[in-house]
């Protein structure tokens, strides 16, 4: 816990590097981060938040959630919150069950939705991970 602050203060640096160039990949429809200036919670979060948090989110244009995150190498494929290390998963498996086709729909989850909880490695690691993945 004596480390958290400057762990959550990494971590959201780095989430802020990696929504930065994914906004701007051709192959990525939407980024859902609230440190974006294009994101609509932008101006609440910049009046309630220091820092944007680790936690990320993208709809892909063409492939699935499925297949990007199976070409990750540095993001480990799980359904945690976060840790210390970068994590990816598709969010329709988080709410696939719970939710009616209806409900995704609200919430603006498909297939091709990913959610990425940003750890501690360096973001330019990251950022390449990612643009491999999407090649």
């Amino acid at each position: 816990l004596k480390t958290y602050p400057l762990r959550y203060t990494a971590q959201s640096r780095g989430a802020l590097e990696v929504a930065l160039f994914l906004s701007t990949h051709p192959k990525v429809e939407r980024v859902f981060y609230p440190g974006l200036e294009t994101d609509p919670g932008f101006v609440l979060a910049k009046k309630q938040m220091q820092e944007m948090g680790g936690m990320l989110a993208l709809r892909l244009r063409s492939q699935t959630a499925d297949q990007f995150v199976s070409r990750l190498k540095l993001f480990a494929f799980t359904v945690s919150l976060g840790s210390t290390e970068s994590l990816a998963t598709p969010v329709i498996q988080l709410y696939g069950d719970d939710l009616s086709p209806q409900e995704l729909q609200a919430c603006d989850v498909t297939d091709r939705t990913v959610r990425l909880s940003i750890g501690l490695e360096d973001p330019a690691d990251l950022i390449a991970d990612i643009a491999q993945a999407l090649s």
